[in-house]
């Protein structure tokens, strides 16, 4: 699953990206809600040290606040929550010449300065806008610098296009950078973005069969007793 700072997951199967189960293992759902309140990262020489989720639960009655750190995950109902990966997710709003809003959205991009770009396609019109996220950065010249891994000053390298319906390029409508709150004017659009919050995935897992691993386990050191016992008996 991914939450966004602020998203809200229930323990369901449509709220899961995908599903695996072990044979003879069905989905057995409980339906409590995790919220992601905050994401905080932690830096040495401006590059990143650690990252802690807090969160909170709500089960009926029950609520409560927890953390959650890389390699310590959150156990509830004998359900692991582990972090994974995570990311940083800017609001885009896009107007056209009327003043109208088109698209206004947070995206989990998959992307800061060194990795490949991201992209989103904009819904009800053939934009498509690529982007490379430097959470930190400074311009010389015309090309953006990134000047640690922390989100102090972000900055974007976009690339906006026009494409086909079948996702074919027609014609580049913008390239250049974006610094946050900068409005960036395109073919008859202006785009802007003007919150960047952290998205994280966690791995869900619910290791029901643990008990009957250990159930084999005792079983089968009894058979092993057993059978030496019943040889020395023999021999004896």
């Amino acid at each position: 699953m991914i939450l966004t700072e602020g998203q809200t997951f229930t323990e369901r199967h449509e709220d899961y990206l995908a599903t695996s189960e072990a044979p003879m293992f069905f989905e057995n759902h409980q339906f409590f809600k995790i919220r992601l309140d905050k994401v905080a990262e932690s830096f040495k020489d401006g590059l990143p040290l650690n990252l802690i989720c807090r969160i909170k639960l709500e089960d009926g009655a029950r609520t409560g606040n927890y953390v959650v750190r890389i390699n310590q995950p959150f156990e509830y109902k004998k359900t692991n929550f582990l972090i994974h990966n995570h990311g940083y997710a800017p609001h885009f709003v896009i107007t056209n010449r009327t003043g109208n809003e088109v698209f206004h959205s947070y995206v989990n991009l998959y992307t800061t300065a060194g990795v490949p770009d991201d992209h989103f396609n904009v819904p009800g019109t053939d934009l498509a806008v690529y982007v490379r996220l430097f959470p930190d950065a400074e311009l010389r010249g015309e090309r953006l610098r990134e000047v640690s891994r922390e989100l102090k000053n972000p900055a974007m390298r976009l690339r906006i296009i026009r494409q086909t319906n079948e996702g074919v390029f027609k014609e580049t409508l913008y390239n250049g950078h974006a610094f946050k709150n900068e409005a960036i004017k395109f073919d008859n659009y202006v785009l802007s973005y003007d919150d960047i919050r952290h998205w994280v995935r966690f791995e869900v897992r619910k290791d029901r069969g643990v008990p009957i691993i250990f159930a084999g386990f005792w079983v089968g050191i009894f058979g092993l007793c057993v059978r030496f016992l019943a040889s020395f008996i023999r021999w004896n």
